[in-house]
């Protein structure tokens, strides 16, 4: 999950002149009202397309964060309310809307909006007599809908491209719907890579000392970080391991950002660190918009879930050269190798993740850690970069309109 970004930062996305010039308009649906890593990334992705020569209007929620983020990147945005997935209404107006700005691909980000948009999609060939194509962009581990079956006869016939984030989700996807190899994609998140402070430079060097005496850190402390909403990313479990690992590095502190989770865990996780007595090794940030610079001031990034399609964090945290340690659901495995960028562990399994921090933390590996960090900065530039995502998505695009 990710849990938030810079306007200014999206916005500098969107300024930069078109590295190349591909004529399709695309329309992206997204009408959730949410704040995560799929609302976020997907207004980048917007802002890197017309950045390419991709004209890309976005369909929103009215006055959510969505709408607010691709408006201040200069995104053009149509407000959408979809009360649900069989709003027939909102289908009719998405139809109107597809028709009047001569859209060629429809591109749906949200579970939400599926049967709305593949609704106002067959409204919209009929209205214009011309071919409009649709994608189905998948970011979460589940199904594409209920039942199953019948999801999938509907998708074989009328969606022209499954896009997945992960191979873990493509092999969902095609094992419940029966859908064909060809029919899903997988096309991997990308992260804009210069945004991120690389070990070696004098302004990594500068953000780190001052993001961490703004946190009280000293500079021998050996940092682990997490991002994410409190209740989904494994906190608690490191909370539960800390006393351990304090007894292998006496200086080891964590910086937990992100929101909380729906049940109040700031409050549940902060009674569980009183009461181990480590309150003063462990402090909550919140939502912070400084990323890159908080990824800068730790040393060792730890990632626990137990279901994820595939994190945008990590992809992050490689960017910025740190060791990782990461459960093996997911999608976390194709982006993090083990032995190579970091640790991955098994989901669940205790021993197996006690072992892999107390690697992570003890300052006699340093020379491995750092050969960790740099392997995964060069797989972030291989493969999940957000220029290598918008060069890929504009090949489906292309392909997609060129179809008979």
């Amino acid at each position: 999950m990710r849990v938030t970004t810079k306007t200014s930062e999206i916005l500098q996305l969107s300024s930069q002149s078109p590295d190349t010039a591909f004529g399709a308009r695309v329309l992206f649906v997204a009408t959730s009202a949410g704040y995560g890593g799929i609302e976020v990334h997907s207004v980048n992705l917007a802002a890197a397309l017309n950045r390419s020569g991709t004209d890309v209007v976005y369909v929103c929620a009215p006055e959510g964060h969505v709408y607010t983020l691709a408006n201040d990147a200069s995104i053009q945005t149509v407000p959408l309310t979809v009360r649900n997935s069989g709003d027939v209404i909102a289908s009719a107006q998405l139809a109107s809307i597809i028709r009047r700005l001569n859209i060629d691909v429809v591109h749906v980000h949200s579970r939400r909006d599926y049967v709305t948009a593949l609704l106002a999609t067959a409204f919209a060939r009929t209205m214009r007599r011309k071919q409009v194509r649709i994608i189905f962009h998948v970011h979460l581990v589940r199904t594409l809908g209920y039942p199953t079956k019948l999801v999938g006869c509907v998708v074989r016939k009328w969606v022209d491209k499954v896009l997945v984030v992960s191979e873990a989700v493509r092999k969902v996807v095609i094992q419940e719907h029966g859908l064909t190899d060809s029919k899903v994609s997988v096309v991997y998140n990308g992260v804009d890579l210069s945004r991120f402070y690389r070990p070696e430079t004098e302004s990594y060097r500068h953000q780190r000392e001052n993001i961490r005496k703004q946190l009280k850190l000293k500079p021998d402390d050996v940092v682990i970080g997490m991002i994410g909403r409190l209740d989904a990313k494994g906190q608690a479990l490191l909370i539960e391991l800390f006393t351990g690992l304090i007894e292998k590095e006496p200086n080891l502190r964590a910086v937990l950002v992100g929101p909380d989770g729906i049940l109040g865990d700031t409050i549940r996780l902060k009674k569980r660190i009183q009461e181990l007595g480590i309150g003063d090794r462990i402090q909550f940030t919140g939502i912070r918009e400084d990323i890159p610079e908080l990824l800068a001031a730790m040393d060792v990034f730890v990632h626990l879930p137990t279901d994820d399609a595939l994190p945008t964090v990590l992809i992050e945290a490689m960017a910025s050269a740190l060791p990782i340690v990461v459960t093996n659901t997911g999608g976390c495995p194709e982006l993090v190798e083990d032995g190579v960028t970091g640790r991955v562990v098994e989901t669940g399994n205790m021993e197996a993740i006690r072992a892999a921090l107390s690697e992570c933390v003890d300052k006699s590996t340093r020379g491995q850690l750092l050969a960790y960090g740099r392997n995964g900065r060069t797989k972030a530039e291989e493969q999940f970069s957000l220029k290598v995502q918008t060069a890929t998505l504009q090949k489906i695009y292309q392909s997609l309109c060129e179809m008979p």
